[in-house]
C-alpha cells in the first residue's frame, strides 16, 4: 500500500476508535462510572479497532494508531490564571440569548482540522469564555476603556486565542475589530490567511471561501484589509467601508501591521467618517488586539517627552471610541508590565498598561516549551545537538560576521543537520504523515546579502544529497555505502536516528529521493520576493528550507518544523525567546525533532526557562492573594552576566532586587550604604532607634562602645522591618531580613548583639555626640558621601562601606588574635566578615553618620546643612551582619522588579503567609 493509502488508513482506524470510545463513554455515563483513558485502556481499544477493521493490521501501522491516539487522549489543559483590577467584577459573559454564529462555526472548524484539539476544547472554550468576559461589556450604557493583557507560551495557540476571542466577541455585540500584528508585512499576511480561515470565512484576493466559510452560509465580516494588502486608505470603496452604520450588524475587520502610516490612515478614515463634532467619539464598540504587544507598541521614551509613535498613534485610536478593549497577546510579557501605570497626570498616565487583567494561559501538555527543550529532565532535551564545532572553525565563520561575509562553506555541523532533516522527511513519509507540511529553519545571520550566501551553500549541498539518494538509494550497502556521500548519510542516520525510531535503515534508503525531491529553499526577509505559503501546498504538503534572520525571528509560524540549526547571540531574554521557532506542537514527530544549537545559548535557554517558571508561579500566587495588575509585583530573574530581560529603553520602570534563600544570609554583612534625602525618613529611622534603646539590657562593660547581648530575635526582626531604605539599595532588602530573622530556627541566632559604633576622634575633629535613651551615648561617624544618578546619598569612601571592621567589638583580645593572627601569616586582608565567625551570634550595628562633601556638590553641601539642623544632626544608618556556617548552601538570585509594585518591598507581596485580602 502506498503511502498515501496507509494515511487513509490511520484515519479510518482512527474513526473507528472514536466510535467505541464514544459507545464506552455513554454505556459509563449511563452507569454513573468514569473512564480513565490510560495506556491500559487505549491498548485494549486498539484490539478491537483491529477486530471491527476487519482487514490486516501491521505491527508499524498499530505502533503510529497508538502514537496518535495517545498524542490526542493523554492531552489536557489546565485554565489560565487572572489578574483583576476588580475581582467583584460582574460577569456578564456568555449571555444565555447570546448569538453564537461566529464562535460556533469556528469550534467546528477547530475541531474538524486539528484533532488534537478535541482533549483540550473544553479548556479552550473556556479560556476564551474568561478571556471575554473581562472585556468591556459592548451593550453596556456606560463608557469604558478597558486594557488588558494576554500571556502565553511561544508558538503555543495565541493566535487560536485571539481569533476565538474575536468570535465571541462579535457574537456579544462588538462591531469594530483591529488586530495589530508585527512589523513585517510577511508576518500580517500569514496572521490575515488565518483570520480569513478562523473568522471572516472568505479570501478576497482568490475569492473564494476558505475555512469557516466552507459550507456555512453566505455571512461574511466587511474585512478592510487581505493577504495581498494591508490597509492603505487610498481605495475609495475601502474609505466607505470604514463608515458604521448604526443598525447595521456586520462587523468591520482590520488585520494591520504595527506602522505609523498605516495607524494614522485608520485613524484619519475612522475620524472623516465616523464623527462630525470635534471631540465626538464613535459609538461602536472597539476590540484592538495587539499581537506580540512587547515589540513596538510599547512607549520608549523617558517621562517629559512624547510616547513613541506606534504607542501614541495605538492610544489615539483607542480614544476614537466611547467603548473600547484594548487586549495585548505576548509570550514575552516582561516589557509590558515594566510599564509606569501611575503617572496618570502626564500623557503616558493613559498608556497600555494592563490595568483591568492579565491572563495567563496554561499551555497543553503536548506542547513542546522551553522546559520541555532546555531542562535536563525535560521530555525532549534528547531532541538539542550540540553546536560544537564552530569553535574549531572560526575563520570559515562567526558571531561577529560582517555583512559582506563570502565564504564558500560552512560548520561541518551544519551539513549535518541538512541530511538529518532530509532524513526526517523520509521517517515522516514512512509513518504515513505523506502530505504534512515540514520544515527546516537556518537561523544564522541578520544580513540579507549573508543569507543569500548561505542559501547558495545550502542549495548545492542539497543537490549533492539528492543526487546520490536517486542513483545509490536502491543499491545494496555494500555498492552504496563505498559512495562517501551516502556513508555520510548512513553515519548521521545512525546518530541522530538509528537506534530511536522503529524503522530500518533500509527503509530510509529507498524512501529518501522521493521524500527529498521536492524540498525548495527560501529566504525570510523584507528584500526576498520568496514567501512562507503553506497555503499554496495544503492539499500535498509542503517541504521548505527556510533561511533568515530578524523575519523568522518573532511571530512567523513554520508550519511541521522538524530541524533547526541555530547559530545567532542575540542580549535579551525576549529576542531570543521568539527566535525559538522550535517552541510549539510537533504531533506523531516529537521524538524526531532536532535543533542545533550552542552550549552556551542553550544555557541561555534555560535561564529564560526558569526566569518564566518563576513569573508564572509568582502570578499564580497573586491571583490566589487576589492582587490587581497596578500592585502586580513582578520578577523577572536576572542572573545572567550575558543577558538583558528587554532592551532597555524598555526597563526604565524596573529596579534590581537580590532574593535570597535563608541560607544565603549565612556570612552576609549588608549595610545601608545608601541614605534618603527625604528627612522624614530620617526621622522615622531615629524615632525605630529610640525605641530600640528603650527594650535593651544593660551594656556589656567590657566593651569600650555601647555593645548589648541577648536580645530575642524578634525583636530584631521587627526592628529591621520598619528601617527605611531607598529602593535602590539593592543589598539591604528589610523585608527578606526580617522574615529570615523571625523564622530561622537556628539556635546560633536565636539571641542577637547590638552594637552602636561610638570611635573617639582626633582632638581637633569635635565630633557630633548623639544622645540616645537608656543612657546611651555616641559619637557620629564620618564618612565622604556623593548624589547618585538617582538622588540617593551614597557612601562614597575608598572602601563604599559604613564600618571598618566594627565586627571585631564585643570579641575577646585572644579571639581577635586568633583571627588577625591568619594575616600576619600570608593571608589576605583580614574582612569584617572574618569576625563573623562559625558558632558566633548576629549582630546588629546601629551608626550616626555625620556626611562629609566629596567633590563640592552645592546639592550636597544643602542636604547637609538641613541634616545637620535636624533634631538628630546626623543620618541614621545600619549594618546587619550574620555569623558563617559552612554546613549550609544555598543560592541568591538577582532579579529585575517594577518599581511601582515592587514584589520584595511591597507589603505582603513576598511574606510566607502572603498579603490578607482586604475587607468586603
Amino acid at each position: 500500500m502506498n503511502n498515501v493509502g496507509a494515511n487513509e488508513k490511520i484515519e479510518r482506524l482512527l474513526g473507528i476508535f472514536d466510535s467505541l470510545k464514544n459507545s464506552d463513554q455513554m454505556m459509563a455515563n449511563v452507569q454513573k462510572k468514569t473512564i480513565i483513558f490510560d495506556q491500559k485502556y487505549i491498548d485494549s481499544v486498539i484490539e478491537r479497532v483491529k477486530v471491527a477493521f476487519g482487514g490486516e493490521v501491521t505491527q508499524e501501522e498499530e505502533k503510529t494508531l497508538k502514537r496518535r491516539i495517545t498524542s490526542t487522549y493523554e492531552v489536557y489543559q489546565e485554565e489560565g490564571d487572572a489578574l483583576l483590577s476588580n475581582y467583584a467584577h460582574v460577569d456578564w459573559y456568555p449571555r444565555s440569548e447570546e448569538n453564537r454564529f461566529y464562535w460556533d462555526r469556528y469550534e467546528s472548524f477547530l475541531l474538524a482540522t486539528n484533532p488534537y484539539m478535541k482533549a483540550t476544547m473544553g479548556t479552550f472554550n473556556k479560556n476564551t469564555d474568561r478571556i471575554t468576559n473581562y472585556f468591556g461589556d459592548p451593550q453596556s450604557d456606560q463608557q469604558f476603556q478597558v486594557r488588558g493583557l494576554v500571556m502565553g507560551d511561544v508558538q503555543s495557540g495565541k493566535t487560536a486565542t485571539y481569533i476565538g476571542t474575536i468570535c465571541k466577541a462579535v457574537d456579544a455585540g462588538y462591531k469594530v475589530i483591529i488586530l495589530l500584528t508585527g512589523m513585517v508585512e510577511s508576518l500580517r499576511k500569514q496572521t490575515q490567511m488565518r483570520v480569513d480561515q478562523g473568522f471572516i470565512g472568505y479570501d478576497s484576493v482568490k475569492n473564494v471561501q476558505v475555512g469557516v466559510g466552507i459550507g456555512t452560509q453566505r455571512k461574511y465580516p466587511r474585512a478592510l484589509t487581505s493577504s495581498a494588502s494591508d490597509y492603505t486608505g487610498s481605495n475609495v470603496d475601502k474609505n466607505t467601508n470604514m463608515s458604521i452604520q448604526p443598525g447595521d450588524t456586520t462587523p468591520l475587520i482590520l488585520v494591520c501591521k504595527k506602522n505609523t502610516k498605516v495607524l494614522e490612515k485608520i485613524i484619519k478614515g475612522m475620524k472623516n467618517l465616523n464623527t462630525s463634532a470635534l471631540h465626538k467619539k464613535i459609538d461602536a464598540p472597539l476590540l484592538l488586539i495587539d499581537d506580540e504587544a512587547d515589540n513596538a507598541s510599547i512607549n520608549t521614551n523617558v517621562a517629559d517627552l512624547d510616547p513613541t509613535a506606534i504607542n501614541r498613534d495605538i492610544r489615539n485610536l483607542l480614544q476614537l471610541f466611547k467603548k473600547a478593549t484594548y487586549v495585548g497577546f505576548t509570550a514575552t510579557p516582561f516589557a509590558n508590565v515594566f510599564i509606569q501605570p501611575n503617572s496618570i497626570k502626564e500623557m503616558i498616565g493613559d498608556d497600555l498598561f494592563p490595568k483591568d487583567f492579565i491572563y495567563s494561559l496554561k499551555a497543553p501538555t503536548d506542547y513542546i516549551g522551553p522546559s520541555s527543550l532546555f531542562f535536563p529532565t525535560g521530555k525532549y532535551y534528547h531532541c538539542l545537538v550540540d553546536l560544537n564545532d564552530y569553535l574549531q572553525n572560526l575563520s570559515l565563520f562567526s558571531y561577529s560576521h560582517k555583512k559582506d561575509w563570502d565564504g564558500t562553506q560552512l560548520f561541518p555541523s551544519f551539513y549535518d543537520s541538512l541530511i538529518t532533516f532530509c532524513l526526517a522527511n523520509a521517517i515522516r513519509d514512512i509513518r504515513g504523515d505523506k502530505i504534512a507540511h515540514r520544515s527546516m529553519l537556518i537561523n544564522m545571520s541578520r544580513f540579507k546579502d549573508v543569507q543569500s550566501k548561505i542559501k547558495g551553500i545550502t542549495e548545492d549541498y542539497l543537490g549533492e544529497i539528492k543526487k546520490t539518494a536517486r542513483l545509490f538509494g536502491h543499491q545494496s550497502d555494500d555498492r552504496c555505502l563505498a559512495n562517501p556521500m551516502m556513508k555520510k548519510i548512513h553515519d548521521v542516520w545512525m546518530e541522530q536516528y538509528g537506534n530511536s525510531v522503529s524503522i530500518t535503515w533500509a527503509q530510509i534508503k529507498e524512501t529518501l529521493y522521493d521524500s527529498i525531491s521536492p524540498i525548495d529553499i527560501v529566504i525570510i526577509n523584507s528584500a526576498s520576493k520568496e514567501k512562507l505559503d503553506y497555503e499554496t501546498h495544503k492539499t500535498t504538503g509542503w517541504r521548505v528550507i527556510a533561511i533568515g534572520g530578524l523575519a523568522l525571528s518573532r511571530g512567523l509560524t513554520l508550519e511541521g518544523l522538524i530541524v533547526s540549526y541555530f547559530f545567532r547571540n542575540t542580549s535579551t531574554y525576549d529576542v531570543l525567546m521568539q527566535m525559538g521557532r522550535w517552541f510549539g506542537y510537533r504531533p506523531n514527530y516529537g521524538d524526531i525533532v532536532r535543533i542545533w544549537i550552542s552550549k552556551t545559548s542553550a544555557s541561555w535557554y534555560l535561564e529564560i526557562a526558569e526566569s518564566i517558571e518563576t513569573l508564572r508561579q509568582d502570578i499564580t500566587r497573586m491571583v490566589e492573594l487576589k492582587i490587581t495588575p497596578v500592585d502586580f509585583g513582578i520578577r523577572v530573574r536576572d542572573d545572567s552576566e550575558d543577558l538583558g530581560i528587554t532592551a532597555a529603553n524598555k526597563m526604565r520602570n524596573a529596579i534590581e532586587r537580590v532574593d535570597r534563600q535563608s541560607g544565603s544570609f549565612y556570612g552576609r554583612i549588608s549595610e545601608t550604604t545608601l541614605l534618603s534625602q527625604d528627612m522624614l525618613d530620617n526621622q522615622e529611622n531615629w524615632s525605630i532607634v529610640y525605641d530600640l534603646c528603650e527594650k535593651l539590657p544593660k551594656p556589656d562593660p567590657s566593651v569600650n562602645q555601647p555593645y548589648f547581648r541577648g536580645i530575642p530575635k524578634q525583636v530584631i526582626a521587627d526592628f529591621v522591618k520598619l528601617i527605611r531604605v531607598p529602593d535602590a539599595s539593592v543589598q539591604f532588602d528589610c523585608e527578606q531580613i526580617a522574615r529570615f530573622v523571625a523564622s530561622n530556627t537556628d539556635p546560633v541566632l536565636s539571641t542577637w548583639d547590638v552594637l552602636f559604633v561610638s570611635k573617639e576622634h582626633s582632638l581637633d575633629e569635635s565630633p557630633i555626640r548623639v544622645t540616645l535613651p537608656n543612657g546611651i551615648s555616641i559619637n557620629a561617624v564620618r564618612r565622604t558621601c556623593a548624589i547618585t544618578n538617582g538622588g540617593y546619598i551614597s557612601i562614597s569612601g575608598d572602601s563604599s562601606h559604613i564600618g571598618s571592621r566594627d565586627t571585631k567589638a564585643g570579641l575577646t583580645p585572644e579571639k581577635i588574635e586568633e583571627i588577625e593572627g591568619d594575616r600576619k601569616k600570608g593571608a589576605k586582608k583580614t574582612s569584617q566578615k572574618m569576625y563573623m565567625y562559625e558558632g558566633r551570634h548576629p549582630l546588629l550595628i546601629i551608626y550616626a553618620i555625620d556626611p562629609r562633601n566629596s567633590n563640592g556638590d552645592n546639592k550636597l553641601d544643602e542636604i547637609i546643612r538641613l541634616i545637620n539642623s535636624s533634631a538628630q544632626g546626623v543620618f541614621a544608618a545600619f549594618s546587619v551582619c550574620f555569623p558563617q556556617n559552612n554546613s549550609v548552601i544555598a543560592e541568591s538570585h538577582q532579579y529585575k522588579v517594577n518599581r511601582n509594585a515592587d514584589y520584595f518591598r511591597k507589603a505582603g507581596f513576598s511574606s510566607e503567609q502572603g498579603k490578607e485580602p482586604e475587607e468586603p
